[in-house]
């Protein structure tokens, strides 16, 4: 246990720190970052839009979108490349906005995908919740990325645990549908869609985690 005036010490110096890696880089990697989680809320809305009005041009959005988040994390790679010093090691800085850009992939993957069947699946609506509160949690990691390493491990706890949850919905998902066993064709084709579909949706769950990995080995190294 620290004592409290350890705990200010220290925020303030990760503070100055924060400030001295913008000055002498010249390149806000933070709000770099953070444009890359802006786009992967985009595409949360535009899937939980098509969710309510099964609009099929928010398809093209979302492919739009993706491509706007593939721009974001390129800022963030050549920025990196661009400065000798940057305020987290470049390899992590690599790592992590690749892990953002990942889930975002797999948001795009998944929408698209379901949309392809005409029926409704309560898993997705579920996995959609649970990962919205995951976006809040990323943006909140990142925010305190170079300040709040004490944030950062526990905003990463929960992208863990979100991640987890996500898992569970794609199962039960898959459970509830069967429970009462098979009856005609209809049902077995919905089987079938709800296998494909916890596919991709276990895959955000599993980037997720990826991503939560990576903000805790980052949070380590600023010790």
């Amino acid at each position: 246990m620290q004592w409290p005036w350890r705990l200010r010490r220290a925020a303030d110096e990760y503070e100055e720190a924060a400030r001295w890696s913008v000055r002498w880089t010249g390149a806000d990697f933070v709000a770099l970052l953070e444009e890359q989680v802006r786009q992967l809320e985009r595409g949360m809305k535009e899937w939980t839009s098509f969710l309510v009005d099964k609009d099929p041009s928010r398809l093209e959005t979302i492919d739009a979108i993706e491509e706007d988040g593939d721009r974001a994390r390129l800022a963030v790679v050549r920025a990196s490349d661009d400065h000798f010093i940057t305020p987290i090691d470049r390899e992590d800085l690599y790592t992590l906005s690749r892990a953002i850009d990942a889930v975002l992939d797999a948001v795009e993957t998944a929408m698209v995908e379901a949309a392809q069947h005409a029926m409704d699946y309560s898993a997705v609506n579920g996995v959609v919740a649970i990962l919205w509160a995951a976006v809040i949690h990323i943006r909140a990691a990142v925010a305190a990325l170079l300040t709040r390493p004490d944030v950062v491990r526990e905003e990463a706890v929960q992208i863990h645990r979100a991640a987890k949850r996500i898992d569970w919905a794609a199962r039960e998902g898959l459970h509830a549908l069967g429970s009462d066993g098979l009856k005609d064709l209809d049902e077995v084709r919905a089987m079938i869609f709800a296998r494909e579909i916890n596919h991709y949706l276990r895959a955000i769950g599993e980037r997720l985690d990826n991503l939560s990995d990576i903000l805790a080995e980052i949070e380590v190294k600023s010790r």
